[in-house]
């Protein structure tokens, strides 16, 4: 992310992968294909972009619960920029299969999502 390495963070994602958003103001689903104008409009947005985990809810060698804040400079005007949320992320043969987005703190959706993926069954 840092480095801007759109084709590497691209190709972190299997052909199959689907974004699906559960928040609010959520965007439409995703998929692998719209990850390369994902991440040209992210890093045009701001500069700099780092993501820290806030926390772990649940996780094994599949399946991960989380909740993460996305930061950087704002392209515009160049003040922080910061994006709380939650994610559930489907992990195969080293390849992302499938996020859910949730707000940051809900941490009741993130851990059911988690388990009906299967999260915990290993």
């Amino acid at each position: 992310m840092a480095a801007h390495d759109i084709d590497g963070v691209v190709d972190l994602h299997a052909a199959n992968y689907v974004l699906t958003d559960h928040r609010t103001l959520g965007w439409e689903e995703l998929c692998k294909d719209d990850m390369r104008p994902f991440f040209e409009s992210m890093f045009a947005a701001g500069s700099d972009w780092w993501f820290r985990v806030n926390e772990v809810l649940a996780c094994d060698h599949q399946v991960l619960a989380v909740s993460f804040t996305a930061r950087g400079t704002n392209g515009v005007g160049g003040g922080p920029a910061e994006i709380a949320f939650g994610a559930v992320l489907v992990i195969q043969d080293g390849s992302i299969t499938k996020v859910d987005h949730y707000e940051h703190d809900d941490r009741q959706a993130m851990l059911a999502r988690y388990a009906e993926l299967g999260g915990g069954q290993g």
